[in-house]
């Protein structure tokens, strides 16, 4: 059943979308908790093999983008979403069977990885599908379920510290599959189905020029037959073949030689005459071994593509009649040369690509992703190193999540009504992040200066998910909406990865943690620069 943009059932999608946003976001940020548990239950030199699992884990949220977007243009979001909740389950039952810390590298950061990451895109690009006027506000109630999701940090913690790690994967193995039913709750919208109708018509365009360039070979074949419209059987035995390989996709239900003209005057009726007779002759020799057939050709195409309803007729020496203009073709020409090139998805990652403003926006999405993986895999650390207790940690980070569920609806508040431009909803929180990053280390050690930077991280740090989608509409439009997300998840997600490791190395060379939060300021003062042309009057 389709339904209606900004009305009826969007409102019940946007309730499926929430639902799976507050499944991945307390899976994704309490990393930093599992990172932990991990540690306790591994020898002290596997640290940097920890951080590499929970840093993949997390980071193929975003990372599998593409993955999720080429299934979204073939399936759709409803079976993306199975696909992926299931993909969780496994990979976590797998977690909790494993006894190797490597294998962890296949099942829970792979397996469960992927599947998260595929669930999260699709709720993200099905927001994009179901809502034009609202799309501001649902994606701010949307990603708010992030922020909500961290409330289940301490309920996490809490069971991992009851049930043990290897029954926690079993768990959270049951917990995933309720994406299953927010998946089956995502119906196709007015939007998903004319893209998809258009990325199907555009896969036949290359199918119709070439039909077209043969259509005008047979027409020149029988201009160079000067004397009658004699064709051998043969002749018409190969050009039926040819129109034959298109007759399923075109409806060709009769053929006619000859193609619209733009502007039809008289006929020239002593030359119908002349045909007509030709004709009556022809039919009282049935014996004949050369048989002259008369072939009418309609040709319905798509009508955004090529109408070809009349045609021209032919005269007894086998030439167009003099009495039509010299314009032929010319506007059927002209509708074929705007269609034709091939739509497929690599042309169209590549010209996403080669599109300047949008990678600008693509590497700020990258030192966001980097700063960001940091701080909720390496900070919870950074913090019980410095005199913290792990339940004040978790109570820490639930009040981020709290901050940052005010945060992103605000933002989509701000959004829908316009107030405030894209380049300063993107570029003013990372730049005060940045001089916050660079400052904390002073004073660390107090636990209410920490507890102010997680709250200043919650509310600046999250405007930029109410803000990805209207970003994406904004620079690439509707169309490219789907696999724009997709490059752009694959850069986050890739940069999450590198980020906490190499963030790590850091720790390690210059000796101190405190490092740490310079490399997060860093990130954040670059990607605040880097966003402005990229947005600025987008």
């Amino acid at each position: 059943m389709e339904v209606k943009v900004d009305r009826s059932w969007a409102w019940m999608v946007l309730v499926a979308v929430f639902g799976i946003h507050f499944i991945s976001g307390s899976l994704q940020y309490s990393s930093g908790i599992i990172r932990i548990a991990l540690l306790q239950n591994t020898f002290s030199e596997d640290k940097e093999l920890i951080t590499w699992i929970t840093s993949l884990y997390a980071s193929l949220f975003s990372i599998t983008g593409v993955l999720a977007s080429i299934l979204l243009n073939k399936i759709g979001c409803r079976k993306t979403v199975i696909i992926g909740s299931i993909l969780q389950a496994i990979g976590f039952i797998g977690s909790y069977i494993v006894t190797d810390t490597k294998l962890l590298f296949l099942t829970l950061s792979v397996i469960a990885g992927t599947g998260c990451g595929i669930c999260y895109t699709t709720a993200m690009v099905a927001i994009s599908y179901h809502f034009d006027r609202y799309l501001g506000l649902a994606s701010g109630i949307a990603v708010s379920a992030q922020g909500i999701g961290t409330i289940m940090i301490n309920a996490i913690e809490s069971t991992v510290n009851f049930y043990g790690l290897r029954n926690f994967f079993l768990l959270v193995a049951g917990y995933v599959l309720q994406n299953c039913v927010f998946g089956a709750l995502l119906r196709t919208s007015e939007h998903e189905r004319n893209y998809n109708k258009e990325v199907k018509n555009n896969k036949t365009v290359n199918s119709k020029v070439t039909f077209a360039y043969e259509q005008d070979v047979f027409d020149n074949e029988l201009k160079s037959k000067p004397e009658n419209l004699t064709i051998h059987s043969s002749d018409l035995q190969n050009t039926s073949n040819k129109l034959h390989q298109h007759e399923t996709q075109y409806d060709c239900k009769e053929i006619n030689l000859q193609i619209k003209d733009s502007k039809p005057e008289s006929v020239d009726e002593n030359s119908t005459d002349k045909t007509d007779r030709k004709l009556d002759q022809l039919s009282e020799k049935p014996n004949e071994e050369k048989s002259t057939v008369k072939i009418e050709t309609k040709v319905n195409l798509d009508s955004r593509h090529i109408q070809s309803s009349g045609a021209q007729e032919m005269d007894v020496t086998g030439q167009p009649s003099n009495k039509f203009t010299t314009e032929n073709r010319l506007q059927e020409t002209t509708q074929v040369s705007n269609c034709n090139e091939k739509e497929t998805c690599f042309e169209e990652y590549l010209k996403l690509v080669k599109d300047f403003r949008f990678m600008l926006f693509v590497l700020y999405v990258g030192l966001f992703a980097s700063a960001e993986s940091i701080i909720y895999i390496l900070l919870p650390s950074y913090f019980i190193e410095k005199g913290t207790t792990k339940d004040q940690v978790a109570q820490l980070f639930t009040f981020v999540g709290i901050a940052s569920t005010l945060t992103r609806f605000l933002t989509g508040v701000i959004l829908n009504k316009n107030l405030l431009s894209l380049t300063v909803l993107f570029s003013v929180p990372s730049f005060l992040l940045a001089v916050c990053s660079f400052v904390v280390p002073f004073f660390i050690h107090i636990y209410w200066v920490q507890l102010i930077y997680g709250l200043l991280y919650g509310v600046l740090n999250f405007t930029v998910y109410a803000l990805i989608n209207k970003a994406c509409i904004k620079l690439v439009g509707l169309k490219g909406t789907s696999s724009a997300m997709g490059i752009i998840m694959f850069l986050w997600g890739t940069a999450a990865l590198i980020g906490s490791p190499l963030t790590e190395k850091v720790v390690l060379w210059t000796g101190s943690s405190d490092s740490s939060t310079a490399v997060i300021g860093t990130f954040y003062l670059l990607a605040s620069i880097v966003v402005i042309p990229a947005t600025y009057r987008s």
